[in-house]
């Protein structure tokens, strides 16, 4: 009967799914600043799978940084954060990279750039930072990740495998830490799993400690 048929038949239609939403001008310019999914670069650039479960933030391999540097691909733009301290990084570095050094993030005031407040979170960018042998840029990409910037991710192997794999974007020579930088290292390892990593996954919001101040 026609009051049974009532009763079975779809709200709003069976075409309902395939209403398009209407526009509105005045928005038609406003995009998402919130991805949900696992990269903000999706697929342009294909992340690293992550080494450890303490890494809360994604991989990018050298020859992806390399071609993205090299051959600009207009979806992506690559900032690139030479992490290590102003000795190692005025003996050599990959050309296009700001000097970022570790070292801010451990003040109380400012220890964001301007340059990575203007490039957080925004579509198409995304902050890539690196050091020699990932031993102090896996704690400073989770401190990034835990201050908000879900965009940052890490060279994977550092510049250590970039030099190796011999790309021509490097100024000067690659040298690697100092002596006195490793035995700093070591030292800081006694009392944490790694160099600046602690036992446990750390939380957004929380701010781990970050070693022995200068290391």
């Amino acid at each position: 009967s026609r009051a049974l048929v009532l009763m079975y038949a779809p709200i709003g239609g069976r075409d309902i799914l395939k209403t398009a939403i209407p526009s509105m001008g005045k928005y038609q310019d406003v995009g998402p600043t919130l991805d949900t999914g696992g990269n903000v670069l999706k697929k342009p650039v294909r992340a690293e799978k992550k080494s450890t479960e303490e890494e809360f933030f994604r991989r990018m391999k050298c020859s992806t940084l390399h071609k993205l540097l090299t051959d600009p691909n207009p979806e992506v733009k690559v900032v690139l954060l030479d992490i290590r301290l102003a000795e190692p990084y005025n003996e050599g570095h990959i050309m296009e990279a700001a000097h970022y050094p570790y070292t801010m993030l451990s003040r109380s005031t400012n220890e964001l750039s301007n340059l990575v407040f203007a490039n957080k979170n925004k579509p198409g960018i995304v902050l890539v930072a690196c050091d020699w042998d990932e031993s102090i840029a896996i704690r400073i990409c989770n401190q990034l990740f835990q201050k908000g910037i879900d965009n940052i991710m890490m060279l994977s192997g550092g510049l250590k495998k970039y030099a190796l794999e011999g790309y021509s974007n490097v100024w000067g020579t690659l040298p690697p830490p100092s002596p006195t930088a490793s035995s700093c290292s070591v030292r800081t390892n006694r009392t944490r799993s790694s160099f600046g990593r602690a036992n446990s996954a750390p939380t957004r919001g929380t701010k781990p400690s970050l070693g022995r101040r200068g290391c």
